[in-house]
C-alpha cells in the first residue's frame, strides 16, 4: 500500500534504532479516505514507541542527508529521482543503501547512473527478487566489514 509501510517494518525489526525520514507528503496513488503519509506513519511510530523524526521535503531539492547506517531509497520511480537519491545517500557516508522498486527499469537505470557518476567501476551490490517490488542493496565505501 505504501505510505510508510517500509519504515514501520524496519522500525518494528530494529526497536532501538532511530529513524530519520524524508517524505514529500504526497501519496503515490489516490486513496479514499485521503491519507497524509507522514501523519499515518507518525501515528503508528508513536503508538509503537519508536524514536523517529520525519522531514517533509522533496529529496530532489536537498543537497545532503543526515549520517545514517542505512539509507532506504524509495522515491517516485523515475530514473532521475533514483539517481539523485542514491547520490545523496552515498554522500551521506551511509554504510548501506537499500533501493526499493528494483523491478522498475527506470529505478534500476537511475541506481546504476549514480554508481557510474560516482566512478564506481566496481561496486558491491545484490539484487533481491523475493521482495514484492525487488530491492538492490549497495555496500558503500563507508561500510565496515568484520
Amino acid at each position: 500500500m505504501g505510505v510508510g509501510i517500509g519504515a514501520l517494518a524496519m522500525m518494528d525489526g530494529a526497536l532501538n534504532a532511530q529513524y530519520e525520514g524524508i517524505d514529500n507528503n504526497e501519496a503515490d496513488f489516490p486513496v479514499t479516505p485521503k491519507i497524509i503519509p507522514t501523519e499515518f506513519v507518525s501515528h503508528h511510530m508513536r503508538d509503537r514507541g519508536h524514536n523517529f523524526h520525519i522531514l517533509i521535503a522533496d529529496s530532489k531539492r536537498l543537497d545532503k542527508l543526515p549520517r545514517a547506517d542505512l539509507v532506504h531509497v524509495d522515491g517516485d520511480h523515475s530514473r532521475e529521482a533514483a539517481k539523485n537519491d542514491v547520490m545523496l545517500a552515498w554522500r551521506s557516508k551511509a554504510a548501506w543503501i537499500l533501493c526499493d522498486d528494483a523491478r522498475d527499469t527506470s529505478v534500476v537505470a537511475g541506481v546504476f547512473d549514480a554508481l557510474i557518476e560516482l566512478n564506481r567501476g566496481s561496486a558491491d551490490w545484490a539484487y533481491f527478487p523475493d521482495t514484492w517490488t525487488g530491492s538492490i542493496l549497495i555496500r558503500t565505501d563507508h561500510a565496515r566489514i568484520e
